[in-house]
């Protein structure tokens, strides 16, 4: 009824005590999903419940590579604190990594998108926010701020004494203006600026917000402490990795658009409308299920007179169809690397035939 898998942690956790944890990717896995969809998100926890674990952080929560530990659904222990070694911890890295697809390069064009705010994207789905954070202590000189900055290419650095104790925020700017001015500039302390903290369970737009204000924020965990911090870079790869199928999705349409304008009539691309559609008046009015529709009849795809075998084009067209959907829900998580491939292999190999 339940994964193999999750039936072993429930009885190590449950009956021996042990500790266990896997990536979030990785649990969604063992029950055949690949997204968080609100009835997997459901099935997920009603079957956690059922075995008596719960996971912390929550996986509905968490960024999609990280891990959570799996819990007693009612107990007062703490999770591992980050350095304590876990048994048989590699037994949970089952899945492959797959390397990501690059985009030919005159289909990469940038865009300003608006994305609107959804609840569900939260700071802990930037993988910055639960990453270790390379601070300096208020009394190393500034010489050794700086060093530590241009090895590590940092834009700014916390200043901090302990993972809850946090004193401000050195960057260049901070330290140009403390050595424009006549106060002292020799030690962190004398160079910092005051920081920004957010909460693992904010809003990811709240974070972008506050980065685009101060330059960067530091994310608080639920114990408190100091779990990742959050920069323009951060903010610009993940949204880079939300509008790049986005875009590829946009250039397929207008390169399928050009293919049928060139090749149809408006009356006949009328006739791909079923008494339920909405109206079409010219190409751009067609969704994809209808240029499939189109094409697919074989006296239509004979007008195009290309080289191309027709059921493959079609069944490649239903594939970026799916993943168009996808791509349209801004999901934090994004396409699957086969989605995102089959995205760039038709993108290309329209723009060879059109």
């Amino acid at each position: 009824m339940y994964p193999e898998a999750l039936n072993e942690i429930a009885d190590d956790v449950l009956n021996h005590g042990k500790k266990r944890r896997a990536k979030v990717r990785t649990l969604l896995g063992w029950f055949g999903y690949s997204r968080r969809r609100e009835q997997v998100v459901t099935q997920i926890k009603d079957s956690l419940v059922a075995l008596g674990l719960k996971t912390e952080p929550d996986f509905q929560d968490e960024f999609f590579d990280n891990q959570v530990y799996f819990m007693p659904l009612v107990s007062n222990a703490s999770l591992p604190e980050d350095n304590e070694t876990l048994e048989n911890d590699s037994d949970f890295e089952t899945l492959e990594e797959i390397e990501e697809y690059e985009p030919p390069e005159e289909i990469r064009e940038p865009v300003t998108l608006s994305i609107i705010e959804n609840p569900t994207f939260r700071v802990s789905h930037f993988a910055s926010a639960r990453k270790t954070v390379v601070s300096v202590l208020p009394d190393d000189s500034i010489a050794q701020v700086t060093t530590t900055m241009l090895m590590k290419d940092f834009d700014q650095i916390p200043v901090m004494r302990s993972l809850r104790d946090v004193k401000g925020i050195v960057s260049w700017k901070s330290i140009a203006q403390a050595s424009a001015s006549s106060r002292p500039n020799e030690l962190a302390t004398h160079c910092m600026a005051s920081h920004q903290i957010i909460e693992q369970s904010d809003s990811m737009f709240e974070a972008v917000d506050r980065v685009l204000k101060y330059g960067c924020v530091l994310v608080r965990n639920k114990k408190l402490e100091i779990s990742g911090i959050i920069t323009a870079y951060d903010v610009a790869k993940s949204f880079h990795e939300l509008a790049k199928p986005y875009l590829i999705v946009g250039e397929i349409e207008r390169l399928l658009r050009n293919l049928i304008a060139n090749h149809f009539t408006q009356d006949d691309i009328r006739t791909v409308k079923k008494d339920d559609d909405r109206e079409i008046n010219d190409v751009t009015d067609l969704t994809f299920g209808q240029y499939k529709r189109l094409l697919e009849n074989p006296k239509n795809w004979a007008r195009l007179s290309i080289s191309v075998e027709r059921n493959i084009f079609i069944d490649r067209l239903e594939e970026v169809r799916v993943a168009r959907n996808e791509v349209m829900h801004f999901d934090p998580e994004g396409l699957q690397p086969e989605q995102k491939r089959q995205l760039w292999e038709f993108a290309n190999f329209l723009h060879g035939i059109c």
